[in-house]
Formats: C-alpha cells, structure tokens, sequence
C-alpha cells in the first residue's frame, strides 16, 4: 500500500477510534468500527461482526471508495498532507456534505491555502464540540501542508 493510504488510514484511525459493538454516534447515527454507519442498532447481533477483520476490511474498501471521490474533484495541485485532510473530511462528513464546502474548494483550485484552511474554521463542523479538534488540526494541515511534528 502506498505510504499516503497508509498517512490516511492512521489519520481516520486515531480520529474514528474504533469499537467493534454498534452505538449512536454524537448525531444520533448508528456506528461501529472505525466510525462506520450501520443500518440499525436493532439489526440481529450476528449481522453485526465482533471479528477485527471484519470491520478491517469494510475500513480499506470506504477508504478506496473516498480516495475515488476526492480524487473526482478538481483539486489535483494538494499535496499528500493535504490530500490525507480531504479525504479524512470526506469519510466523516460523506461526500455530499464535503461539497458543501464550496469556499474551500475554491481557495483550494486557486492555490489559496490559508482561504482554504479559513474556510475550514468557518463552519459548522469547526463550531461543533464533537468535531472542533479535528477540524482544527485539519486547518492547521491546510495552511501548513504537513502534520504537525
């Protein structure tokens, strides 16, 4: 697997956790692994898998699905850092909602990272309790172009 995915993967990780038992994430959505939505928490237990592998495999095919998304945009000039951000935005919020970030995605095509990362701080994922930090550290990777050390 290339290192990028691999940034991508321990990014969502430590930003999803992971719980192989089904819960209502903070909007009320049924979840488990690492911050997937499930169809119900109602569903018949053996439906829902305790095996790691499981829910291994269902993280590895959202992340080739949101990788193909990301890449539908036309914002080819980010760098890895920046891509990993994107991408993470995508997986949490979905693709929809990622588009609703219409001013960033104009900073971005313009080059303009600190509009992009500006625009990130202002909205309603950044205004959020249970997303500020991630939304913060993702406009700190958008202005900087790289992780924090």
């Amino acid at each position: 697997m290339p290192s990028d995915t691999n940034t991508l993967e321990k990014m969502l990780m430590k930003d999803e956790g992971y719980r192989e038992e089904p819960y209502l994430d903070h909007k009320g959505n049924p979840t488990g692994g690492f911050g997937q939505r499930v169809p119900s928490l109602a569903m018949p237990e053996h439906e829902f898998s305790s095996d790691t592998s499981y829910w291994v495999s269902k993280f590895l095919e959202k992340i080739e699905e949101v990788e193909g998304q990301r890449k539908s945009l036309d914002i080819q000039n980010l760098n890895k850092p920046r891509q990993a951000i994107v991408s993470g935005m995508i997986y949490q919020m979905g693709f929809s909602g990622f588009k609703g970030f219409r001013g960033m995605l104009r900073a971005i095509r313009m080059g303009d990272y600190n509009k992009a990362a500006d625009e990130i701080l202002d909205s309603d994922w950044a205004r959020d309790p249970q997303t500020r930090r991630r939304a913060e550290r993702a406009e700190a990777v958008m202005r900087l172009g790289r992780f924090p050390t």
